[in-house]
């Protein structure tokens, strides 16, 4: 289904169930055109229960029959355009799929066992995907640009190393302040990303963020949470100012090019909330007076503006807590130095 090293699924996928079924196990790289919407798969689950299966499709094929046309169309458009073979997928590759392959004329394959036998093939391959690589962890205090570094490796293609992105499989940064601005995938969906990005890659290393075993609400597997506490890691250092620099370009200033200062300025004041028992009344009063005092026209897109709540935070909350992580995990440390360097460390390393 996705072969080890293909770089790119070896079909691309028609999934044609309803949206709301996908939300729930999406398959990394398939196009949702679904032949039934959420009600109309609703109507016809009813007339299962109700009446059986043979009325159910009798029931399915009527309500599809006024957009039938479109529905074909959209599918053939997105065949046409592709660049690979492309194979048509339900839950388990029964009716639905049967009847999409029908209506395009059978000459388009349908996947033998649909979403779900992916998902368990998927499943099946993520302990040994895990166990096969060599992987070093990303780490360092907060803001020392963990991030950074794994979009400057992957932008820069090494060979045999593959960058697992695990925040942005999870649509989340892993802190209080972590959201995306965009909801989190179900777990199924990021466990699906996760196993499907590990299986596309042939490379030999993996470099992969230091995380906890929650990345906002979802859970990383347990296999791979626990190579991640094992493995050697790749400590960024950086001075206090920067991180401060970059915490609030993160955080503060790229959130305001695409929304409005005051609904930046409440998500940062419901985040420090969250944290207020974890801070105490004083540090975390004293960094909501801060924000307070930032929310000025001529001051908010400084950095100066934002220290007073942004470096106490650093050295005084996530600091501590992050030694005290390291000190429960002890790793081998096979690289120390600035962001710029990992790179080139990376390119020197015997993969």
């Amino acid at each position: 289904m996705w072969p080890r090293g293909a770089g790119v699924a070896a079909y691309r996928l028609i999934d044609v169930r309803a949206p709301v079924e996908v939300q729930k196990n999406e398959l990394p790289g398939a196009v949702n055109l679904p032949i039934l919407t959420d009600d109309e798969r609703r109507e016809v689950g009813a007339c299962y229960h109700q009446r059986g299966h043979a009325a159910a499709v009798e029931r399915g094929l009527a309500l599809t029959a006024p957009r039938r046309a479109a529905r074909i169309a959209g599918w053939q458009e997105l065949i046409d355009a592709a660049s690979a073979p492309t194979a048509i997928t339900c839950w388990r590759g029964g009716d639905r799929s049967a009847i999409a392959q029908r209506w395009l004329g059978g000459a388009v394959p349908k996947v033998r066992g649909g979403a779900k036998a992916m998902r368990r093939f998927l499943m099946s391959r993520l302990d040994e995907q895990v166990a096969d690589r060599r992987f070093v962890v990303v780490a360092g205090l907060t803001g020392s640009g963990k991030t950074e570094a794994l979009h400057a490796v992957a932008a820069a293609a090494i060979p045999g190393v593959h960058v697992l992105d695990l925040e942005a499989l999870a649509r989340h940064r892993g802190s209080a302040f972590g959201g995306h601005g965009e909801q989190q995938p179900a777990q199924a969906t990021f466990e699906n990303r996760v196993a499907a990005s590990l299986q596309l890659s042939d490379a030999s290393l993996v470099l992969i963020e230091d995380e906890a075993r929650h990345v906002g609400r979802v859970l990383l597997p347990k296999e791979l949470w626990q190579r991640i506490k094992s493995a050697p890691v790749a400590l960024l250092d950086g001075p206090d100012d920067e991180r401060v620099a970059r915490i609030a370009a993160e955080y503060v200033f790229e959130p305001t090019r695409t929304a409005p200062r005051a609904e930046v300025k409440a998500r940062l004041l419901s985040s420090l909330h969250k944290l207020h028992k974890r801070l105490g009344g004083a540090l975390a009063q004293a960094c909501v007076d801060a924000v307070e005092r930032a929310d000025d026209d001529a001051r908010w897109l400084t950095v100066e503006a934002h220290d007073p709540w942004i470096r106490p935070l650093l050295v005084d909350y996530y600091d501590k807590h992050y030694r005290q992580e390291l000190g429960r995990y002890p790793r081998e440390v096979a690289f120390r130095g600035g962001l710029g360097e990992l790179t080139a460390w990376l390119r020197d390393a015997e993969l």
